[in-house]
């Protein structure tokens, strides 16, 4: 090889190598928000580190069935011996170094154990169990809930133009002149001098207008909101308008959850959002079994007894705060 060449190929060689590093620690689950702050600025800083980093995602995305086939597979073992399969066993620990970050990264949005790819890109973040706040145009608030990513599109006076990517956000608009469009999903709500909603989990978005009116957008097809009425939407279209209680949607900012015969893999999968590690309902017959109640988030343990004493249930703690309720 040519000597005039193995500068440029090791400082190549260094950026793939701290690329595949950052990968790691996002996999490991363990990134705080003030690393996915240096995150970004590494990717801005230099062409070759966004494209470095493009290049290793999009290698390890490829690996995507075999990890999942391996994580099947060892959680299929970890069950039949009956022992403990922590924070480990969903990372394919046994793979190790760069392979198990790569299944584990390819796995993650689905187990929530960490935050999917596209919301590092977010310029708003927050972490399991919390909440932040900031200000958009004139006299717009908005409201983060946990494990929520927004990224600022546009903002121009009068006008500004966010992607609620993943989580729960509240916009409250009602006394700004401020346009405000939200997109989430393949939707977009818009509302000027209104207070509203959003949620967007797993491929469904949901709508809800506190106050004043709001536009949601999806194809060809709109519907306006007015007070106290929500909509559901995804890849298929819009769904029906429906009253709702606001009360009960936006206990979340006074810092309860509020269920109302809510089937019980759907409050486990409520509790995984604010609670760090993972709840695993292992009795699949009681998923459609309902809870009603109203819980407080900061003690969401509280709600793990509750199920425990209503359904049955038995809970085996394991290592990384997982519980498995069987």
């Amino acid at each position: 090889m040519n000597t005039a060449t193995q500068p440029a190929d090791r400082r190549q060689a260094d950026i793939e190598r701290q690329a595949r590093a950052w990968i790691r620690l996002i996999a490991s689950g363990q990134a705080t928000l003030r690393e996915a702050d240096a995150f970004k600025q590494w990717c801005a800083a230099s062409e070759r580190h966004a494209q470095a980093f493009a290049a290793q995602r999009q290698l390890w995305r490829q690996m995507g069935p075999a990890g999942q086939a391996v994580l099947r597979q060892r959680g299929r073992s970890a069950a039949a011996r009956g022992a403990g399969w922590g924070r480990r066993a969903f990372l394919g620990a046994s793979l190790g170094g760069a392979a198990a970050a790569a299944v584990a990264a390819v796995v993650a949005p689905p187990f929530r154990l960490w935050p999917a790819w596209d919301e590092w890109s977010a310029d708003y973040r927050t972490d399991t169990g919390d909440r932040r706040q900031f200000g958009l145009g004139e006299r717009v608030q908005v409201d983060m809930n946990t494990q929520t990513s927004i990224a600022l599109r546009s903002e121009q006076p009068g006008a500004v133009r966010v992607e609620l990517i993943a989580g729960e956000a509240a916009f409250d608009g009602l006394a700004s002149p401020t346009a405000v469009t939200v997109m989430a999903g393949q939707g977009r709500a818009e509302a000027r001098g209104a207070r509203f909603e959003l949620r967007n989990l797993g491929g469904t978005v949901c709508v809800t207008c506190i106050a004043g009116s709001v536009r949601v957008a999806l194809g060809g097809g709109a519907t306006l909101l007015g007070p106290s009425e929500r909509l559901f939407y995804d890849g298929q279209g819009l769904g029906q308008v429906q009253r709702i209680d606001p009360a009960e949607t936006s206990a979340w900012r006074q810092g309860s959850l509020v269920f109302r015969q809510t089937p019980l893999a759907e409050v486990v999968a409520e509790i995984n959002r604010y609670r760090r590690g993972r709840v695993v309902l292992l009795n699949g017959a009681r998923g459609a079994s309902a809870l009603s109640g109203r819980f407080e988030i900061r003690d969401t343990d509280k709600v793990l007894v509750q199920i425990e004493k209503a359904f049955g249930l038995t809970a085996t703690h394991l290592p990384g705060n997982v519980v498995l309720l069987g």
